[in-house]
Order: C-alpha cells, then sequence, then structure tokens
C-alpha cells in the first residue's frame, strides 16, 4: 500500500502544476507542538448552516518537518496541509479531488475540542464564486465545518480487520456466484449438472487462503456450491442452482435458476443443505438471499 507521504507528495506535485498559488512550505520545524493532531480520525459530522449529515469518511494526518499533512476521504477525496498558528490552531488547505474535473483548493482552519474532537472550518465563503467548479457554486456558498473523533489502536484494528473481513467475504460471493453462471451454462449445454469443479472449467482452486469451496449434486434436479471459511469473523456463503418448469404462453419449459445465500453470523462450518418452499430449493437455515 502507498504510504501517505507518498500519496500526498504526488498529489502535491499535481495541485502545484494546476494552482500557482499553492502555499509555500515552511522551514523544518519540531512536531511536538502538532502532535496531538496526528492519528487516524472518524468523520461523525458534517454541519453547513442549520443542516448536518453524517457521511461518514476518514482524515489521516501525520507530521513532517513541522506541518501536519494527510489523506481526506468522504465526499470526494484529497488531500490536507497545515501548519501551525500561534493561537494553537492549524491553518492550511484542503485540495479536493473527484467531485470535478480539476482538483480546487479550499482554505480551512483546524482545532481541538475540549472533548478531544478535531474541528474543521472549510471557508467556502472566502472563495470567490469563479474559483469553484460551475456544478458547486451554488451548493457551496456556506462554511463547512467537519467534525471527527480519533480512533484509537484497538478501534483502528478493528476497522482494518472489518476491512480485510469484506474483502475475503467479496471473494467467496464473487466465486459463488461465478460458479453458480457457470453451472446453468454447463446445463444448458450437456442437459445435467457436474459434481466436478474442474468440469465447470472457470479455473476457481477448490482451496483458497480464506475459503474451502465444494459442490454437490443433491439430486438430478438441484446442485449445492459452498464457501465454508478458514478464518473465524467472516460468512460462510452457499449457492444453489435448480431445474425448474415455466409456463408462458401456453408452452412448458424447463429452466434453470440460481440463488446466492449468506450465513446471517459468522460461520466456519460447511452450510447446511437448502430448505424447500414451495416445491423450490430456497436458503438454508441461518442464511439469507443476496438478492433480496
Amino acid at each position: 500500500m502507498i504510504g501517505i507521504r507518498n500519496f500526498v507528495a504526488g498529489m502535491a506535485g499535481v495541485a502545484i502544476a494546476l494552482f500557482p498559488s499553492y502555499p509555500a512550505r515552511p522551514e523544518p520545524d519540531n512536531c511536538a507542538a502538532v502532535e496531538r493532531f496526528v492519528g487516524n480520525w472518524n468523520i461523525v459530522s458534517i454541519r453547513r448552516g442549520d443542516e448536518t449529515d453524517n457521511n461518514g469518511g476518514q482524515i489521516q494526518l501525520e507530521c513532517s518537518d513541522g506541518r501536519i499533512i494527510g489523506a481526506f476521504a468522504s465526499v470526494g477525496g484529497g488531500f490536507l496541509e497545515f501548519v501551525a498558528t500561534d493561537r494553537g490552531q492549524l491553518e492550511g488547505s484542503l485540495w479536493l479531488f473527484g467531485l470535478a474535473e480539476k482538483p480546487f483548493r479550499i482554505p480551512l482552519t483546524a482545532e481541538m475540542q475540549e472533548s478531544q474532537e478535531l474541528t474543521l472550518l472549510l471557508m467556502m465563503s472566502d472563495l470567490e464564486a469563479d474559483s469553484l467548479p460551475a456544478e458547486f457554486q451554488e451548493e457551496f456558498q456556506e462554511d463547512l465545518t467537519i467534525v471527527a473523533k480519533l480512533l484509537t489502536e484497538e478501534e483502528r484494528s478493528q476497522q482494518l480487520a472489518e476491512r480485510g473481513n469484506k474483502a475475503r467475504q467479496a471473494e467467496a460471493r464473487n466465486y459463488l456466484g461465478a460458479m453458480n453462471r457457470a453451472q446453468q451454462a454447463y446445463h444448458l449445454e450437456q442437459n445435467r449438472f457436474t459434481n466436478s469443479l474442474s468440469e465447470l472449467g472457470i479455473g476457481i482452486r477448490q482451496e483458497t487462503e480464506n475459503y474451502s469451496y465444494g459442490l454437490r449434486l443433491l439430486d438430478e434436479t438441484t446442485v449445492q456450491h459452498t464457501a465454508t471459511p478458514k478464518k473465524e469473523g467472516i460468512e460462510s456463503y452457499t449457492g444453489i442452482v435448480y431445474l425448474t418448469e415455466v409456463t408462458s404462453g401456453g408452452i412448458t419449459e424447463e429452466v434453470t435458476r440460481a440463488i446466492l445465500c449468506e450465513s446471517e453470523s459468522p460461520d466456519r462450518s460447511e452450510p447446511p443443505p437448502p430448505q424447500m418452499r414451495e416445491a423450490e430449493p430456497s436458503c438454508p437455515a441461518g442464511f439469507r438471499d443476496l438478492a433480496r
């Protein structure tokens, strides 16, 4: 993963080329005066006038040569650069990316509240209207106040673990979705289902770092695919492909249908067989249908 300092340095180069008014960097200084601002912050609210939104997002700050630099991710993304003032505040800029064709600079101040929350004031009212992208000239006429809470090491570790778990679960959903589709294509060509992963011809390994994948024929009309977790804290998944009859215009024909199910809580056991509802397979007990 690219380091925040490299990310900010790269973005600064783009900003300098686009905005000659980019503030000059101060002389190297001690980071002790701004150390309390360093860390990973979770955005808890964004206020504009009487309106308050909780869009979420994060701010990651570190000290470099007496400056606070960091990455901003909420509505759009960007980077921040601050210097400390005699009043104990930070003054600087947010270069905002992703909301328009070109990044644009917003002056802001930041200070620490007694509640240990970080408050950023984006001074939109100081901008000339024509300095904003046309689509935001009306929306961004009022100052924005962003309030963020510092994540503890435990919260940060938990957040990273949750992100990792989501990525692992995405693997299982993608794999089983591919297996379901391949099984339907196989039945269309062979007029039967298969219990061989290799016969599906989609290059999915039976064992990965995160899951064990399997498939079993329940009968001639139904096949079940499974993703059983190898690690704690992640959901198990099952895909079911079955044959059913559909009547349209007085003509009845057999078609295949597929469902993808996720366990309602983390579970390292192999998914059980599907339940039957109205003579058709449905998700097993303790699983939810991801199509609903």
